[in-house]
């Protein structure tokens, strides 16, 4: 909040890119100055998709009594392919068929782990929320 401070989200850092822009937007209502300007991301930080969350909530599904209580927002889904090196990352959303065949291969995948429970994700229209104006958006935060 520092108006002095310039922000970074480092390599480790996994971001919802839509959560990201209305958390921006909220702050730059709620008067903090140059906000654009001043918050900087990785290309290496990893995308968190719609995907991601289903997936959180299948996962805490099938822990049953044992569930370990997360958000269901795909955070950790998303970490989880950050370490496989499946995931998808910043950068690659600037490079749309780089970023299509990695976003189409990561929900093949959980559809083989998951099958009929993720029939209700349509991986091309999470594709096409970044091609109507996510890596714009990403463009114009200084990423």
């Amino acid at each position: 909040m520092n108006p002095r401070a310039n922000n970074l989200n480092g390599r480790w850092v996994v971001v919802h890119v839509s959560s990201f822009f209305e958390e921006l937007i909220d702050l730059e209502k709620k008067g903090l100055e140059n906000v654009r300007e001043r918050i900087f991301i990785s290309d290496r930080c990893h995308v968190v998709l719609d995907l991601h969350a289903r997936v959180d909530g299948l996962e805490e599904q099938e822990l049953k009594g044992n569930s370990i209580g997360t958000t269901k927002r795909g955070i950790g889904p998303c970490y989880s392919t950050k370490a496989a090196r499946s995931g998808i990352r910043v950068g690659d959303v600037f490079s749309k068929e780089l970023f299509n065949r990695k976003v189409r291969e990561l929900a093949r995948g959980y559809k083989l782990r998951f099958g009929s429970l993720l029939d209700e994700y349509d991986v091309e229209a999470e594709i096409s929320k970044f091609d109507d104006g996510y890596d714009g958006l990403l463009r114009s935060a200084a990423c």
